[in-house]
């Protein structure tokens, strides 16, 4: 998850770095031949060590409290999801119709972010599944899933695919659906008269 934390740190900081960058550039303190190595020499002469670090969070004091306190959230939310994985484990293998394996890989920050810092994950399995975390309420989601199933029983036309959702309280899990482009013209007629379809349930309920 750290790439996650890196990104997130990095769109906080981002402006002051290059504002120190540009600095140091202004003032002949970069070394190398190359613009890689003037860099790495930047990175080592303000980041690299206790003393540096000290001196740059001194002078920005506001974004060293605001990187401390997004590292905090993204722990607790990490640990949260974590947690409610493990408790609810079994009930996603049963429902996803997933291969009981590893988790070996979290990729957070799938939309906005909310309420402490939660987003949506995506949880990769070492077998190549995955499925998605949702730290919200999934109750119109489930019901709406129930209402294709209920239109495929009255002989709708076109068949819908209902997608798999987990709702508890606050929070859920949906089966991951794999985006796929469409091969030959028939599956292209299929895609958009199920768009239609599905547009029109949406209209149907004032969506």
């Amino acid at each position: 998850v750290l790439h996650t934390l890196s990104f997130q740190l990095a769109q906080i900081a981002g402006r002051s770095f290059v504002l120190e960058l540009n600095i140091a550039k202004a003032l002949g303190e970069l070394e190398g031949q190359t613009p890689e190595e003037r860099f790495i020499s930047f990175i080592e002469k303000k980041f690299v060590g206790y003393k540096q670090l000290v001196s740059f969070f001194s002078e920005y004091a506001v974004i060293s409290r605001t990187l401390t306190e997004r590292t905090m959230l993204f722990v607790n939310v990490i640990k949260e999801t974590l947690d409610r994985y493990l408790l609810n484990r079994s009930m996603i293998i049963d429902t996803f119709s997933l291969h009981s394996s590893e988790l070996i890989r979290i990729d957070a920050g799938f939309g906005d972010s909310h309420q402490q810092g939660r987003s949506v994950m995506r949880l990769y399995l070492a077998n190549g599944q995955s499925f998605m975390y949702k730290p919200k309420p999934l109750d119109i989601s489930l019901h709406f899933q129930e209402l294709i199933q209920w239109f495929n029983d009255k002989g709708f036309s076109p068949f819908l695919q209902r997608n798999s959702v987990i709702a508890l309280d606050g929070y859920g899990y949906e089966k991951f659906i794999e985006a796929k482009p469409c091969k030959t013209e028939e599956e292209i007629q299929c895609f958009y008269t199920r768009l239609g379809a599905l547009l029109a349930i949406i209209y149907l309920l004032d969506g």
